[in-house]
């Protein structure tokens, strides 16, 4: 039998499934259901997030893992990349790489940032950089951010406080919040520059903007080498739900 047929089977038979456990209401998830039994693989991603978001069904994680793990299946990437979130949010890293690097390998970059975290958090610092550099150059911000903050530990490659500083200011010039809080660290500290803290102040101002909270409270205790980048790759997946819930 086909390989893409046997995919097709398991996906309508996962659905068929899911039909009999949820009760569901809305005639516009009705019309999402036909059009995914039907094969429309990206229909049935959408539905994944109605149901991980609630949107016009009642919330089920389950159900929305189920629907984009089999529409990964599919070569969806950004299904791949919502499987692989949400068993990295069940602490499983196990399947979240397995996930993760499905959707990198069909150049959904930020699954590419979240894959090195990943291995950075397993002391795996060369492939960690690798695959920041790769998030980075498809022009994933928090790619960008985390191999600036690589440069600044030291972790993979030598310390170059100048590199991170690049780094920095290409994703906060794109106004992303993380990138403005670590380079306002990088002139508050004097990493390779000299200190401004007046220049420090108006970018973790500018980092609070965007969303970085911590940056709205002015936490300074924190030094370069605490940074967490899997805690910085956990808000901005946070702000992406919180934003999906809104379309």
């Amino acid at each position: 039998m086909p390989k893409n047929l046997n995919k097709d089977i398991a996906l309508k038979f996962f659905f068929i499934i899911l039909l009999l456990i949820v009760n569901l209401h809305s005639s516009d998830i009705k019309d999402d259901e036909k059009s995914c039994l039907n094969g429309n693989h990206l229909e049935c991603y959408n539905l994944g997030v109605k149901y991980l978001n609630g949107i016009d069904v009642p919330k089920n994680v389950s159900t929305a893992m189920i629907l984009f793990r089999t529409t990964c299946e599919n070569n969806i990437s950004i299904a791949c990349h919502n499987a692989g979130t949400l068993f990295w949010d069940m602490n499983d890293t196990k399947y979240a790489k397995i996930y993760f690097f499905k959707s990198c390998k069909g150049y959904y970059m930020s699954s590419c940032s979240n894959l090195g975290v990943i291995y950075n958090n397993e002391k795996n610092y060369h492939d960690a950089v690798n695959l920041f550099e790769l998030a980075c150059d498809g022009s994933d911000l928090m790619g960008c951010n985390n191999l600036g903050t690589m440069y600044v530990q030291g972790n993979g490659v030598p310390k170059d406080y100048r590199k991170a500083k690049e780094l920095f200011v290409k994703a906060c010039n794109k106004n992303m919040a993380e990138g403005c809080n670590n380079l306002a660290q990088i002139y508050s500290e004097g990493l390779g520059v000299s200190k401004d803290i007046e220049k420090s102040k108006k970018l973790k101002s500018k980092a609070c903007k965007f969303g970085y909270t911590l940056a709205c409270k002015n936490k300074t205790s924190r030094t370069a080498a605490d940074w967490s980048l899997e805690d910085l790759i956990k808000l901005r997946d946070e702000r992406r739900r919180e934003k999906n819930k809104g379309k």
